[in-house]
């Protein structure tokens, strides 16, 4: 997983944290068409990602996919297909998707490992969007 286990560290502190009742997390290597599967049904998604965006390591952005993802190179996925392609897809095929705000950290090193390890910089980032997240999801009415 290398840093591209961002998105699963974030959720393992949030998953720590005492949520809101309709806060949901979904743990877990998704290719982008699984999540467009799993994301029927709710009112707002949330989606936090390593992403290749040109910024230096551990720099991260937060933007809304409707507005924002058609101007994002994502670059290459580690899935069989990205979140932006499929969101990409579902927008070209009129299907109905909740307002969806993406958290992407630029990673280091992406690399096929058996465990978690993240690099500083990318750790220093998680813990930092995990933080952004939580006063999001309690400003929230």
């Amino acid at each position: 997983m290398g840093d591209d286990g961002a998105g699963v560290a974030v959720a393992r502190i949030l998953r720590k944290k005492n949520l809101p009742p309709s806060a949901h997390l979904l743990e877990g290597e998704i290719d982008g068409l699984t999540l467009l599967e799993r994301i029927e049904g709710y009112d707002r998604v949330i989606i936090v990602d390593a992403a290749e965006m040109g910024l230096k390591p551990g720099e991260w952005r937060a933007f809304d996919a409707a507005m924002d993802l058609l101007k994002i190179n994502f670059g290459p996925s580690a899935h069989q297909f990205g979140v932006g392609e499929a969101l990409i897809l579902a927008k070209k095929l009129n299907l109905y998707l909740p307002p969806i705000k993406v958290y992407a950290i630029q990673p280091k090193r992406i690399e096929f490992t058996s465990k978690l390890q993240l690099t500083g910089p990318t750790a220093k980032a998680v813990r930092a969007v995990a933080q952004a997240l939580l006063q999001e999801l309690f400003s929230q009415p």
